[in-house]
């Protein structure tokens, strides 16, 4: 299993998201691992989320959502707290230095 290599796309986002200041080296994030080791132990970050306190604050409804933007809130919401167990905080300095080092592509 090579979950790992797909770091790419990650590693772009996260830095995308630090160049329009939309997140810092120093704030926390949330990262979900494999439940399968690949390599010595290592278990891969599948994915990852703002943390607890901005996801809670992103997906509150407003009066000005429409039922679209409802539904897609919703929808998020309870995916969010489904996944949200297994979910770990760290730095995005961290996760990028782990995603950068295991980035096999």
């Amino acid at each position: 299993m090579n979950a790992f290599y797909g770091y790419r796309e990650k590693i772009d986002e996260l830095n995308i998201l630090l160049t329009k200041g939309v997140l810092m080296r120093s704030h926390m994030i949330q990262i979900r691992r494999s439940n399968q080791s690949v390599y010595e132990g290592y278990y891969p970050i599948v994915d990852w989320s703002f943390s607890d306190e901005v996801m809670q604050e992103m997906l509150k409804l407003t009066v000005k959502d429409n039922e679209k933007t409802i539904a897609r809130k919703m929808k998020i919401s309870a995916d969010y707290e489904n996944d949200k167990v297994f979910f770990q905080p760290i730095t995005v300095s961290e996760c990028l230095r782990e995603l950068e080092t295991w980035n096999l592509e």
